[in-house]
């Protein structure tokens, strides 16, 4: 099976991309830097098993010439900026880029190239910062 795993130099996606490897799947990494010393001394005897590509997620016809390409059959999206409040203000531009147009490139690449799955992976920061992060939380009630 080959699996294309956006955001691959990631925190996230590197971890992916090993267990991928290791259960002996077609990993395509995708990044927009080659990956640095770290990430292949992190990726052992499998990396030999990914191939690296650069491509940035915000460009949709680098992701499906790379998805046809490779005839990747799941995309694990993983591509994401997750910065301080102070950079998505400096820069709220940038961050919808990546994270809804890079998503929504990954979906049309995954579709186009035939993935039989797209997997998207999303974390608790899409929610934002509580008002009160020291406040107990509140039991939800079921009004119905």
């Amino acid at each position: 099976m080959s699996v294309l795993i956006t955001g691959a130099a990631g925190f996230v996606g590197i971890n992916l991309v090993r267990r991928f490897a290791e259960a002996g799947q077609s990993v395509i990494a995708l990044a927009r830097r080659p990956p640095d010393a770290a990430a292949l001394r992190f990726l052992g005897n499998v990396a030999d098993r990914v191939t690296w590509v650069n491509v940035d997620v915000r460009d949709r016809d680098g992701l499906i010439r790379v998805s046809r390409d490779h005839a990747v059959e799941v995309v694990v999206h993983a591509a994401t900026i997750t910065a301080p409040l102070p950079v998505e203000k400096a820069d709220p531009a940038a961050i919808v880029d990546v994270n809804l147009g890079g998503t929504l490139n990954a979906l049309e690449a995954a579709r186009l190239a035939g993935a039989r799955r797209c997997v998207f992976i999303s974390s608790t920061a899409v929610y934002g910062a509580p008002a009160d992060p020291t406040a107990p939380k509140e039991a939800a009630t079921d009004q119905a």
